[in-house]
Formats: C-alpha cells, structure tokens, sequence
C-alpha cells in the first residue's frame, strides 16, 4: 500500500467531503502586460514541420506537427535577414 503525506490525505479528504474539485495551485492569474506605445505589430503563422526522427513511431502518429511561429516586424520585407530565434 503506498504511503501519502497528511497534507495529501487532508485535500483528498476535503475533495471527497464536499464533492468539489479544489483550484489548483498552478491556476492563477497572470497580468498582461500595457502594449508598447509605437511597438510595430508582429506576425504569427501556423506552418507544419515534419520530424524524420518521430516518423514511423510505434504509436502511429503522424510526423508532421503544427508550430505557431511569430515573425517580427519588417521579416516580409526582409526574408533573408537573420533572425534571433527564442
């Protein structure tokens, strides 16, 4: 039988006594920050990527995942500049 703290055992408690789920720690509130007056706007494109190393998997899944990638100001005008990439 596998041993839990007292505190895991007191929210298990609480969980079955009142028949609700408790909010998770991890559900917080996040504040955003104001926009930057005169920032020039981003662009966000959803492209797909293949992965050679997950193709064939066991699992069955498909080797292409979709990726959200933000492009910074000006890039259509300047494709060949280089980019930082985060």
């Amino acid at each position: 039988m596998a041993r839990i703290s007292a505190r895991a055992a007191a929210v298990l408690v609480a969980l079955t006594s009142t028949g609700t789920a408790l909010p998770a720690s991890a559900q917080v509130t996040t504040n955003a920050p104001a926009p930057v007056q005169g920032a020039l706007p981003a662009t966000t494109q959803w492209i797909k990527v293949h992965s050679s190393a997950i193709a064939g998997n066991l699992e069955g899944e498909s080797a292409d995942r979709d990726v959200l990638v933000l492009l910074p100001p000006g890039y259509a005008k300047n494709p060949h500049k280089r980019y930082p990439v985060l």
